[in-house]
């Protein structure tokens, strides 16, 4: 209950800051990776992991695209994140619940000149394990490939999309006694525009193992969100386990708000 009260509190204040930040933009809601915004996401997350714990999670994200040559863009990311959670762990024996900061990412993300209908993109995801309690973070470095493509079907709506993303996690170095990171991630993505400048998304992250083929997971992922003022979207994320071999969450609910510039 702690972690519903967290979540709560933390909504409120999202939804503060929606009244006192203003930005531009209107018909490009930062949703699809071929089409970048400068941006700012704050987003709050709880997730039930089993009956007796649970985790809150606040995230702060920038995006900041650059114009290159011939029609080509780069895509700049960081993102850091902070935990309450009664996870437990060495740092944490009791299951008492402790908050602190999770591994840092960072990430470079080339697009390519759309052609027609279609877009193209890859990169590069550097993780940093600088998380302040063990149970926060993987305790490794991360290196993760990425590719992407997208396409604008005419029978969707004006500003949809399908898409199929690909990411390659290595992890290296850091603490030897923690697991060693070898994971395939797949994303099929479907974002389709709603009236009122409303989108429903659907892009579920298949995870894939590469050390154990018994390790696979496949979740339900819905986001819904609108534009709610100018340059600012809100939206909630569901996500539930379909198929979970390794149990890491019963479910998940994520609330974000984005400023775009």
């Amino acid at each position: 209950m702690q972690g519903l009260v967290k979540i709560v509190i933390s909504i409120w204040l999202l939804s503060g800051a929606c009244n006192i930040c203003a930005s531009q933009g209107k018909s490009n809601l930062g949703q699809d990776p071929t089409r970048p915004r400068s941006r700012l996401d704050l987003r709050v997350e709880y997730q039930q992991i089993t009956s007796d714990l649970e985790l809150v999670k606040l995230t702060a994200r920038v995006d900041h695209p650059i114009a290159l040559d011939n029609g080509w863009k780069l895509n700049t990311r960081i993102s850091q994140g902070f935990f309450f959670s009664d996870l437990p762990g060495p740092d944490n024996r009791n299951g008492n619940t402790d908050e602190g900061f999770s591994d840092l990412l960072t990430q470079a993300f080339f697009i390519l000149p759309a052609k027609g209908k279609t877009s193209f993109g890859f990169g590069l995801r550097a993780i940093f394990p600088i998380a302040t309690q063990d149970q926060f973070g993987t305790g490794k470095y991360s290196l993760v490939p990425i590719g992407f493509a997208s396409y604008s079907p005419d029978w969707l709506p004006k500003g949809s999309f399908v898409g199929m993303g690909v990411r390659n996690e290595f992890g290296f170095g850091g603490d030897d006694n923690r697991e060693d990171i070898r994971e395939l991630q797949l994303v099929p993505i479907a974002n389709i525009q709603l009236p009122g400048n409303s989108f429903i998304g659907f892009f579920p992250t298949i995870r894939r193992d590469w050390r154990n083929e018994h390790d696979f997971s496949f979740p339900f992922d819905v986001e819904i969100g609108r534009a709610i003022g100018q340059g600012k979207v809100a939206s909630l994320r569901f996500e539930k386990p379909m198929i979970e071999d390794r149990h890491r969450t019963k479910w998940s609910l994520e609330a974000r708000v984005t400023f775009l510039f």
